[in-house]
């Protein structure tokens, strides 16, 4: 099986890969790192893999148990499957909430505070969370706490433990850190995909909280800053007015195209929006 994100996502960048895969031609080099500073479900990252590319590659996040997950299905991927059929295979509306209340690890642990059986356990967790969860999102309010709502209760049958074992076979000899996007020190030889957080388009729009710190305006400013370490950095973002400002001064080259929106309940709602692609070339 090729490999593929075992998580849901929001947001998540399958259907542009085409379009996102061209720009990071520059990763097939010998001696390249590849870098996701956010790497959310990680689209890229698995398309480049299943291209071929077998290089070094670092993947960050500040959400502390999606960066636990990522390395528990590198480590541990078995028993991380055993432990997410657990939760699964008695899911209902009373196990979520109960198990949204009471985590293997509290609320706000750093991931790297976390080892062994409490680590699989997280995982397994957070794995049940994010499929019996409303859409796939993952939404932190102020206390760090989540508070999705429950989904729709069908039968959860992903991931697979194929799927599991496919991206534990990539990740293998992967770097994966957790912390901001401002930690991670990139350069000349690394090439970069930053998927950040977009700023809503409209007041109801509000899909920044992954993490309970958001991700607003100042933010996109100090990373439009960070894109200019030196690094090949290919950024996307929607056509919200200020992102656009942000970013399209410092980036060498910009492109944009109507991408569907994944954030509605409701297919039929779900209507193209502005996304924008820009690059920042390395320098010497």
């Amino acid at each position: 099986m090729h490999p593929q994100p075992f998580i849901k996502w929001l947001g998540g960048k399958r259907r542009l890969l085409p379009r996102v895969l061209p720009r990071l031609a520059p990763v097939a080099d010998e001696g390249v790192r590849y870098v996701e500073p956010f790497v959310g479900g990680g689209a890229v990252f698995f398309a480049l893999r299943g291209l071929g590319f077998e290089g070094p590659a670092l993947l960050n996040d500040l959400c502390a148990p999606l960066v636990n997950a990522y390395r528990m299905v590198r480590d541990e991927p078995r028993a991380t499957y055993q432990a997410f059929r657990g939760y699964a295979d008695a899911n209902d509306r009373e196990t979520y909430y109960q198990a949204r209340g009471t985590p293997p690890v509290p609320y706000r642990t750093p991931a790297d505070d976390v080892r062994g059986d409490q680590a699989v356990a997280w995982a397994a967790w957070f794995l049940y969370m994010n499929r019996a969860g409303f859409n796939g999102l993952w939404r932190e309010n102020k206390s760090g706490r989540l508070n999705t709502p429950y989904g729709d209760g069908k039968p959860i049958k992903a991931p697979s433990w194929d799927v599991l074992w496919a991206a534990s076979r990539v990740l293998q000899g992967v770097e994966i850190r957790h912390g901001s996007f401002e930690g991670v020190e990139v350069g000349p030889g690394d090439v970069v995909y930053a998927d950040p957080p977009y700023l809503p388009l409209t007041r109801t729009a509000s899909f920044v909280a992954y993490t309970r710190a958001g991700f607003g305006g100042v933010d996109q400013l100090r990373l439009a800053e960070w894109c200019t370490a030196g690094a090949h950095v290919v950024l996307s973002n929607a056509g919200h007015a200020d992102s656009v400002a942000c970013f399209s001064g410092k980036a060498t080259r910009t492109e944009t195209f109507e991408a569907p929106r994944s954030i509605s309940c409701k297919g039929d709602e779900r209507d193209p929006v502005r996304e924008y692609l820009f690059t920042f070339e390395a320098t010497p």
